[in-house]
């Protein structure tokens, strides 16, 4: 049986310290800690409803909550106030499932309103005075529910000045709603994406719209290479949702110099340029992504960057065939690493392959040179893919060249470190030609 946890909570700030606490934001995550040591989260609406209400006093509730420039982490001292702030009742009760928080073993009043809904009822109200208006904006001059500050801005009768005071007061997890929102006007969007001009949610909705997408664009396009990097890493939208926001950061990285800023830390290596391409270009449209490896200026990178992964589609392979059969002065030749790395390209374009491979010694490549340094695999890639006579003529005697004693055991002077057969392809319509080891 295990042991009690006794929890110490102290250091943490208080939930109840936050005027209406923004329990159902998507940006805050709840975690539930029992005294048996179980750990759970709870992201949806309907999670954190069936947490609160299933919680026990004396569990530890913990609530994440983004600000400006950090996470902060609230622990909640109140469990009654957080489920009558979510619309459940006082005491603790069993929802089934989270999608189960309409009936929770209560009866609620025709008239019933949500706590939690509250204030955006009150700003709806069309009887509601200006007075009043002016009291929800005060009250929220440290607003998180983006609900209610639409809900104002959607009145004829909200006079300027509360109008302002209103989007004076917006943070930015509520800024990209608003942006969103149509009731938003284009130079209100604009301001709000100058003002957050870092957060990556905000610059999204701006590109969504049409009348801000110019100037959204822009505003990606004069930060430096660190700064777009960071702006797509630390997306909290779903990258799949996202594609708006990895065409803007992708034109900033095909072209800015690549950098890794100096607080990077564990995250270092996700600033690699060729990295950053492949996660860009992998939540593109099918459409995007073909013209981009296409693209005469940034094709080339594009096809790098693929080709620097893994598990790469046939469509891809047969976009990154330029860069595979391009003529390089280097050992060992990209075009047999790219075939070793990727041997389907064999089946998709065997042709080509071969036609390039009729190059590589003219290029520089020796086999003979390889087999002297051990490399094996590379001199059975280019078999492969070998049909040009001198290259053949080259393999052959590659495979029973004499090598140092430190590249394997020995027979007869000749190194036992190589495979058993080295098959090349057809030369000039004769049998295949097999060296045994």
């Amino acid at each position: 049986m295990r042991s009690r946890i006794p929890f110490s909570r102290p250091v943490l700030r208080a939930t109840s310290s936050v005027d209406s606490f923004p329990w159902l934001t998507r940006l805050v995550t709840l975690v539930r800690v029992t005294q048996s040591g179980q750990v759970t989260q709870a992201k949806t609406d309907g999670e954190k409803r069936a947490m609160l209400g299933q919680a026990d006093d004396s569990d530890l509730l913990l609530a994440a909550w983004p600000g400006e420039w950090s996470q902060d982490v609230f622990f909640v001292d109140d469990l009654k106030a957080a489920r009558l702030a979510v619309g459940l009742p006082r005491n603790k009760v069993v929802v089934s499932s989270p999608q189960a928080t309409e009936s929770v073993g209560w009866e609620r009043p025709s008239d019933w309103v949500p706590p939690g809904n509250l204030w955006r009822c009150l700003a709806e109200l069309p009887e509601l005075p200006a007075e009043g208006r002016r009291q929800i904006v005060e009250r929220y001059s440290d607003a998180v529910r983006s609900d209610v500050v639409i809900a104002l801005l959607a009145r004829d009768d909200l006079d300027q000045q509360t109008r302002q005071s209103l989007l004076d007061a917006t943070h930015s997890w509520t800024a990209s709603d608003l942006i969103a929102s149509k009731h938003c006007a284009t130079a209100e969007a604009t301001a709000l994406l100058t003002r957050f001009a870092t957060s990556p949610e905000v610059i999204l909705a701006a590109l969504r719209r049409p009348d801000t997408k110019e100037a959204a664009l822009q505003q990606v396009g004069r930060m430096s290479y660190a700064r777009c990097a960071t702006l797509w890493l630390d997306t909290r939208t779903s990258s799949k949702q996202a594609p708006e926001l990895a065409s803007a950061v992708l034109q900033v990285v095909l072209t800015a110099t690549p950098e890794t800023p100096a607080n990077a830390g564990y995250r270092a290596d996700q600033y690699d340029q060729l990295a950053l391409i492949r996660s860009l270009t992998s939540h593109l449209p099918d459409d995007e992504r073909v013209a981009l490896a296409r693209h005469p200026q940034h094709g080339p990178l594009v096809q790098r960057a693929w080709l620097a992964g893994t598990d790469l589609t046939d469509d891809e392979l047969v976009e990154c065939l330029p860069e595979v059969t391009k003529r390089q002065n280097s050992t060992p030749p990209p075009l047999l690493d790219y075939v070793q790395r990727f041997p389907r390209l064999i089946e998709l374009a065997g042709e080509l392959l071969r036609e390039a491979a009729g190059q590589l010694m003219s290029d520089g490549w020796s086999p003979e040179q390889a087999a002297q340094s051990g490399r094996w695999a590379t001199l059975v890639t280019a078999a492969r893919i070998a049909d040009d006579p001198e290259l053949l003529a080259a393999l052959v005697k590659a495979a029973v060249v004499d090598t140092s004693p430190t590249t394997g055991a020995h027979r007869g002077g000749r190194t036992m470190a190589r495979p058993q057969a080295l098959r090349t392809h057809r030369l000039a319509g004769r049998q295949p030609v097999h060296i045994e080891r």
